[in-house]
């Protein structure tokens, strides 16, 4: 899911009170993720974000953007020292 994905079905979802992201990522580009995180901090809805595989690398940055961050008992959030 690029940046310009995530945007847009925001801006298509621009009324909503609350945003569920599910997190299942290995990471990837930092400035695509550092966008994603962005856009959902500045969106005005409640983020909740559940960490249901892993989190790893930027994807854990993204995590980061909710106002409320859960992690499935058997998920794994890895963040580079």
């Amino acid at each position: 899911v690029s940046a310009q994905d995530v945007v847009r079905i925001l801006a298509e979802h621009e009324t909503v009170d609350t945003v569920r992201l599910f997190v299942n990522s290995l990471g990837g580009d930092v400035y695509e993720g550092l966008a994603i995180h962005n856009a959902l901090a500045r969106h005005g809805a409640r983020v909740e974000v559940l960490v249901e595989g892993v989190a790893a690398s930027i994807a854990s940055c993204i995590v980061q953007a909710g106002d409320v961050r859960e992690i499935a008992p058997t998920g794994q959030m890895m963040i580079h020292e």
